[in-house]
């Protein structure tokens, strides 16, 4: 989930601005693009109504132990 939303964030909620700043090359965004449809269909939680509070709880349950 937490790549999921990473890899939404970078693909569909950014301007091409944004876009130009970050991809050196445009296969960059297609293969981002590829692994979210991908991630899509494998990960029933994203489209869950407590999405917000999963995608929480993983990315904690991710962070390095001495940031907790």
């Amino acid at each position: 989930m937490v790549l999921y939303d990473f890899a939404h964030r970078l693909v569909l909620d950014i301007s091409v601005k944004e876009q130009e700043a970050i991809y050196v090359d445009r296969g960059e965004w297609n293969v981002l693009s590829s692994v979210l449809a991908q991630l899509e269909t494998r990960l029933p939680e994203i489209f869950m109504p407590d999405y917000q509070e999963r995608l929480q709880a993983a990315r904690v349950r991710l962070r390095p132990v001495d940031e907790e």
